[in-house]
C-alpha cells in the first residue's frame, strides 16, 4: 500500500514539473502583441493563434470613406459598425485591401 501511494505522489511530482518546464506555443519572428481598441483586439492583414469564431464581416458602405482614407480614419468607423452589428465580439481582423474586417469572438 505504501508503495503504490509513493508511486502515486511521485507521479503527481512529475507531471507537475513537465507542465511547468517549457510552453507548448514557440516564439517565431512573425509573433507580434496586438493593439486593442474600444476593448476589440485589432488584428491588421494577420490572424489570432488563439482559436475564434468568425460572427461575421463588416465592410464601409460605396460612400464612406473608400479610396485613399488614412487607416486611422477607417478603423474607427469599422469599430463602430462591428460594435453596433456585433455586439458580443471581442476583435477583428481588418482586411486593408478592401477596407473590411473580420468580426470574431475569440475563444
Amino acid at each position: 500500500m505504501k508503495k503504490l501511494f509513493i508511486g502515486f505522489v511521485f507521479g503527481i511530482c512529475v507531471c507537475a514539473a513537465f507542465s511547468f518546464s517549457k510552453s507548448a506555443y514557440e516564439v517565431k519572428d512573425v509573433t507580434a502583441e496586438v493593439n486593442k481598441v474600444s476593448n476589440l483586439v485589432i488584428f491588421t492583414e494577420s490572424k489570432p493563434v488563439k482559436d475564434y469564431e468568425k460572427l461575421g464581416t463588416v465592410n464601409l458602405s460605396f460612400f464612406s470613406f473608400k479610396n485613399g482614407a488614412k487607416y486611422s480614419v477607417i478603423l474607427p468607423r469599422l469599430i463602430d459598425l462591428a460594435k453596433e452589428k456585433y455586439p458580443n465580439a471581442n476583435g477583428l481582423i481588418y482586411n486593408i485591401a478592401d477596407e473590411s474586417a473580420e468580426v470574431i469572438m475569440m475563444k
